[in-house]
């Protein structure tokens, strides 16, 4: 890919020596785009050097900067750490340089425990930092991005007849349409802020003692949208890493709400939001495979997807609307109230169904626990005809 930095382990040493007057040990850390080195010194946490790819534009890279200076109080975000000469963001080489602040925690992603504590934490803590945001703006995250999720149906469409598998051809066809009928029309209530836009296992760090998130990281997908869509990501890769998809999300959903709490509106689009990202991903992995066919990573990369859509497709909207909503706090199914409300209203007008008044009727109560007398502890003498004839 054109425009990588490629700097060796010393040139980052004395780079950080000569911009941020730091003596440090550096490694290196993976990165498709840019490169990125962390940096250990004494008695610190150490740093992460990162140089930006040369096609990177200086408007998103000042606005990532201001992000995380804006979210320093949170405690979840990395701190930027001005150079001697108190910038924010150098130029070396034809690449620009920033330095922030390691965070402790390993990432989601090699964490071999996901408890539902985790996820609900997850939540917890992408709330609490869009919470944050909603004070926040920078004109360079207003900007048309394939990633950003309200360009979601409009990403499907015009790459879902490069995917060659019909199943997932279908089924993703089945999102879109769904999408397209009962999200869209909808979308202009929901809230719009900056937000994080790719709380990925690899983007989230935790104590994985504890159980706990200890920061978010990666501020190279952040996009002014729709404020719901955050959650949504988030609880679209929290799906691909579980048992139980739905279940798994509505724990994200739960934290999320308990920190910046959602609209009815919005959790109403919650499961089609996350669906639709995993179909946003293999869209883009369908045109990336189209440009670099012999490119295996690519393919291999789709499989949890491949596995967790077919469940996701499975689940009637209506349930898992339900039951987002029910993590939520709210009544698992809306107008609920109205329809008991109605039935008290209504209780003294039913008709008799036993051919007698219940209210007043002598009712003998049958045990039927597994301690009952009625229950013989051989089963051949629990028969209908005996059982029938014990009851009686």
């Amino acid at each position: 890919m054109s425009g990588v930095p490629n700097l060796s382990l010393v040139d980052a040493e004395q780079l950080v020596a000569r911009l941020y007057g730091l003596s440090a040990t550096a490694t290196a850390l993976p990165s498709e785009r840019d490169q990125n080195f962390l940096l250990t010194i004494e008695s610190t946490d150490g740093f992460v050097l990162k140089l930006a790819n040369a096609a990177e534009s200086r408007l998103v890279l000042d606005a990532e900067c201001s992000a995380m200076r804006h979210l320093e109080t949170t405690g979840l975000a990395p701190r930027v750490i001005p150079t001697l000469r108190g910038e924010l963001l150098a130029h070396e080489g034809g690449h620009f340089v920033r330095l922030i602040s390691a965070l402790a925690g390993q990432t989601l992603g090699s964490c071999a425990l996901h408890t539902s504590a985790l996820r609900t934490d997850l939540g917890r803590a992408l709330g609490q930092i869009d919470q944050a945001l909603a004070t926040f703006d920078h004109r360079g995250f207003h900007r048309d991005f394939h990633w950003d999720l309200a360009n979601a149906d409009r990403v499907v469409r015009e790459h879902l007849a490069l995917i060659t598998d019909g199943a997932m051809h279908q089924r993703i066809s089945a999102f879109a349409e769904y999408h397209s009928a009962h999200v869209l029309p909808v979308a202009h209530t929901f809230r719009k802020s900056v937000i994080h836009s790719d709380a990925n296992d690899y983007n989230v760090l935790v104590n994985a003692s504890s159980q706990a998130v200890t920061g978010i990281i990666d501020f190279g997908d952040m996009v002014y949208s729709h404020t719901v869509n955050d959650v949504a990501i988030a609880m679209a890769y929290a799906a691909l890493s579980a048992d139980d998809p739905l279940a798994a999300a509505a724990d994200v959903a739960a934290g999320y709400h308990t920190s910046y709490a959602l609209s009815e509106t919005e959790i109403g689009a919650l499961f089609s939001l996350m669906c639709m990202r995993l179909c946003v991903s293999v869209c883009m992995a369908a045109k990336q495979q189209a440009a670099r066919p012999d490119d295996e990573y690519l393919s291999i990369s789709q499989g949890p997807i491949a596995r967790t859509l077919p469940i996701l497709a499975a689940i009637h909207p209506r349930l898992a609307h339900y039951i987002l909503r029910d993590a939520s706090g709210y009544a698992p199914v809306p107008h609920s109230d109205q329809v008991v409300n109605f039935l008290k209203r209504q209780s003294g007008t039913f008709a008799q169904l036993l051919g007698m008044d219940l209210r007043t009727a002598t009712v003998a109560p049958l045990d039927f626990s597994a301690g009952s007398a009625l229950i013989a502890g051989d089963p051949a003498e629990n028969t209908p005809d005996e059982l029938d004839r014990r009851v009686r």
